[in-house]
């Protein structure tokens, strides 16, 4: 036989999952573990929190509109199961709304939070603070000129 033909794997092949690619799939895959394993309230708390670390991991490959609605969807559904869990009264239609409701009273404290964490950001890298949208907050300060 000619060719390239070999019995020995390859140690690295492309398909392999290195980096980001690799730890998500690894964390996935102990979600869904974790899942098979779960007998108790708190093993069920403990997934409900997994699974919204889970969803803010679908930004770490990127983020375009689609990917926010869907993460937007899950993040509804852990609600809505979080809900479910505390209270099992609750119809399927109450739990909804109610869980919509908490996701979007929840959004100006996010973007407020991003406000506020991406202003720090600017300030210890360097970034003149008076070309930030909170200008008049930092009038005293005076910018230094790249060398």
């Amino acid at each position: 036989m000619t060719g390239n033909f070999k019995l020995a794997p390859r140690l690295s092949s492309p398909s392999k999952p290195h980096g980001r690619e690799g730890g998500i799939a690894v964390l996935i895959a102990l979600c869904i573990s974790k899942l098979y394993e779960t007998r108790t309230v708190r093993d069920a708390h403990a997934m409900l929190l997994l699974a919204f670390f889970a969803t803010g991991i679908s930004f770490l490959h990127g983020q375009a509109p689609w990917q926010a609605a869907l993460a937007g969807l899950a993040l509804v559904a852990t609600v809505c199961i979080a809900l479910r869990l505390e209270n099992n009264v609750l119809t399927l239609g109450i739990s909804i709304k109610a869980a919509v409701k908490i996701c979007l009273q929840a959004i100006p404290l996010a973007a407020l939070l991003f406000l506020f964490y991406s202003l720090d950001y600017r300030l210890r890298f360097g970034v003149c603070p008076t070309r930030l949208p909170l200008a008049p907050v930092y009038l005293g300060t005076r910018c230094r000129r790249a060398a």
